[in-house]
């Protein structure tokens, strides 16, 4: 319940909303002359406030609800690979000016890849194992994972890594396997 005063008199309005439905019940005392247009203003901004409030409200679990299933994943996934794997090798990626310079925009930071790798590394860590960070600089889609050869230009476009030798791979799967064999040299190198 709420009142609107002006000096004229007292106008009070008492909303009762019925489920989902907008549908409202007005007892209105109008004194000396007050003018409807004030009223139904001062209802109107109330009725969308509270709208707005509601959608507010659910956006937000909406959004709470993602950022709870994202983590359970990473967590779950994590675990797996600590309690499988001696060593993990991965890409030291510059999210930041992934997200800036190729046009991904937030959805690259979307996927919680920083938070997954804190996460992997502390479980690794924690059971004696490796987390080795290949270097961002390191060419892993430009050579090729079966003689060597480094290409010069390769567009982001071009989803099959196609090399003079014959190879002809995913352009992901030649970077891992490129990211792994970087991984154990660093590893041997360190070890």
């Amino acid at each position: 319940k709420f009142s609107i005063s002006d000096f004229a008199g007292n106008i009070e309005v008492e909303p009762s909303f019925d489920g989902d439905s907008v549908d409202i019940e007005f007892s209105v005392i109008v004194k000396f002359g007050t003018s409807i247009r004030k009223l139904t203003d001062a209802v109107a901004d109330y009725i969308a406030d509270t709208i707005y409030q509601k959608q507010k409200k659910k956006v937000a679990l909406y959004h709470e609800k993602i950022k709870n299933q994202r983590k359970d994943f990473q967590h779950k996934l994590s675990h797996s690979l600590a309690e499988d794997y001696d060593a993990v090798c991965v890409e030291d990626l510059n999210l930041k000016g992934i997200a800036g310079g190729l046009h991904f925009g937030k959805g690259i930071q979307d996927n919680g890849y920083g938070q997954f790798l804190s996460m992997l590394g502390y479980k690794l860590e924690e059971r004696g194992k490796y987390l080795i960070k290949v270097d961002r600089y390191f060419a892993s889609s430009k050579i090729c994972s079966v003689c060597g050869h480094k290409k010069k230009e390769l567009a982001l476009s071009e989803r099959i890594y196609l090399c003079e030798c014959g190879n002809r791979m995913d352009r992901d799967v030649n970077a891992a396997v490129n990211i792994l064999e970087e991984g154990k040299r660093i590893y041997k190198k360190c070890a």
